[in-house]
């Protein structure tokens, strides 16, 4: 049925914009969807597609609002399509560092008259909020064990501490040096000659083609005469949702001839995407996921009692949160692991937290962009007493038991609370090294060195043996699929394990035009709701 579709003269035509999530969010609400594709739709999309007779693809690459694994999973994939025999064409509208970045993949790399190519090297931000709580009257007492553990910083600091400054100039010169790599071996420039073109960047198109950078100065219409020009003029442009669909009738029937012969097998897929805290998951609430470990588990379980599964990946984006909510998760898939293989597939951020739900996995795969490691711990509570006293609130406590208000948010801490709180999160700390150097083999002095609250990119965590391998999501079901008993011409069937949550609708805009500041307001109302932490500050983002 499909190759009635398609045939060596088509060439499927793909949109990406704005987010490529790792999991679909459903509203709840007929007609109004998170439809976007996600990272597991595309590399499905790119294994049906290298299996067509296709000629290849002509992709239009507009803003994305990924970080640089992501951006580097899409580009594996178009690799492999090239790999398979297939032309890859792309056009970029708006051009920054991650859309030029998965450009590089392509054979021919087209850009309209009037862009403007923004190469222009990395770039990091971090943002501090002290003097914020200061006129609000609110006082952080929350303190990070391990000399790197930089959450803290941001309700604490005015600026980077030497540790989190040196800490973030390596991975941005780790980043800075991939990217160079990467494009330079793609499009053929001496390394040294390129960091003199990213210096001299922003370009018009007609510089940018001079330094090689891009083939073509096109309109769309006009890429798509050149492309028929280039191949053949009875070449046909497929729309992708029209791909899917008919694709779609194409499995339905694979899936009933599998049943019918009795051969179902699957690789199971959990995302665990989001702030981790205990509870429900909520997606969509303002700017931050949340993954709860009540639905995580949940889903873990499931995994673990499905029959037709044979090894299961799981794939993180995550900075962390709950320690408690992390060790939850860790120990359930602990218990998918005494039964069945488990791979671990690292995106953008995988740390903290989102590192210690993985290492009781088989394997821990990272992309060498992921920021990944952050083993360290983060407590502490808000004291409100002056933001109270301001409108005329006062609170009066009675207590027996010396620790009987430790938590409260109307004061500060005590001495001997904080003493007690310090002794606290420091064995906590241990308890995470502890943890780490059992499960990855690792000596507590190797552990230690890697840990203080460390972020590392995923190349240098292969060098503290934090991860196994540097392998793109293809690799790892590559992976997965052979530990897991298939042969190695067998096709691979994913068998996703999705939560019910819906998109919520109640914090969508708010405090919208604040931008950065919201998302961290948003990051305070989840870590109030803990008292340990496990978390790197949410927005580590490079760009």
């Amino acid at each position: 049925m499909l190759e009635k579709y398609l045939n060596k003269n088509s060439i499927i035509e793909l949109v990406l914009k704005d987010d490529i999530p790792e999991e679909s969010i459903s509203s709840g609400i007929p007609f109004i969807n998170n439809n976007k594709i996600t990272v597991l739709d595309l590399y499905n999309f790119f294994q049906q597609l290298k299996n067509s007779s296709s000629g290849g693809i002509f992709v239009k690459l507009k803003k994305l609002n990924i970080g640089f694994a992501r951006a580097n999973e899409l580009r594996s994939f178009l690799l492999e399509l090239r790999k398979s025999g297939k032309i890859v064409y792309i056009y970029l509208e708006d051009i920054g560092n991650i859309e030029y970045f998965i450009a590089t993949s392509a054979d021919r790399i087209f850009i309209p008259p009037w862009a403007t190519l923004n190469l222009l090297g990395l770039s990091f931000d971090s943002y501090f909020i002290k003097e914020l709580l200061d006129s609000l009257d609110i006082e952080p007492e929350i303190d990070g064990f391990g000399e790197y553990k930089s959450a803290a910083d941001m309700f604490n600091r005015k600026e980077m501490s030497s540790y989190h400054r040196e800490m973030m100039q390596s991975v941005l010169e780790n980043h800075y040096n991939n990217l160079i790599s990467v494009i330079s071996s793609s499009r053929n420039i001496p390394e040294k000659e390129l960091k003199k073109i990213i210096d001299d960047n922003p370009l018009n198109p007609a510089t940018a083609k001079s330094y090689n950078l891009i083939d073509e100065v096109a309109y769309e219409n006009q890429v798509r005469d050149f492309i028929k020009n280039e191949l053949d003029s009875s070449f046909k442009f497929v729309q992708y949702k029209n791909f899917i669909r008919n694709n779609k009738y194409s499995k339905i029937l694979k899936e009933i001839n599998r049943f019918l012969h009795g051969r179902k097998k699957y690789i199971g897929y959990i995302n665990i995407n989001g702030m981790i805290t205990q509870g429900s998951s909520k997606k969509g609430s303002g700017f931050v996921n949340t993954c709860g470990s009540d639905t995580v588990c949940e889903l873990i379980k499931k995994a673990t009692d499905d029959n037709s599964v044979k090894g299961v990946i799981v794939r993180v984006l995550s900075p962390g949160g709950s320690a408690l909510a992390s060790d939850l998760i860790r120990n359930e898939i602990q218990n998918l692991t005494d039964k069945k293989p488990v791979v671990i597939s690292m995106s953008d951020v995988a740390a903290s937290g989102g590192y210690m739900v993985s290492v009781s996995s088989n394997k821990i795969h990272a992309n060498p962009f992921t920021i990944t490691g952050s083993i360290g711990v983060v407590a502490g509570k808000f004291n409100l007493k002056k933001l109270l006293n301001r409108y005329g609130i006062y609170n009066e406590t009675l207590q027996k038991g010396k620790m009987a208000s430790i938590y409260s948010t109307s004061k500060g801490f005590t001495k001997a609370e904080k003493i007690k709180f310090t002794e606290l999160i420091k064995n906590m700390y241990n308890e995470f090294v502890k943890l780490v150097s059992e499960k990855r083999q690792l000596s507590i002095k190797d552990t230690e060195n890697a840990a203080k609250g460390r972020v590392w990119t995923g190349e240098d965590a292969k060098k503290y043996g934090l991860v196994d391998e540097l392998y793109s999501l293809s690799e790892s079901i590559n992976v997965i699929k052979d530990i897991s008993g298939f042969n190695t011409d067998e096709e691979v069937y994913i068998k996703e394990f999705k939560s019910k949550n819906k998109l919520s609708f109640s914090n969508i805009g708010k405090l919208s035009h604040l931008g950065i500041i919201n998302e961290y307001f948003e990051l305070l109302d989840i870590l109030k709701r803990e008292q340990i932490y496990a978390v790197v500050p949410h927005s580590y983002k490079i760009h």
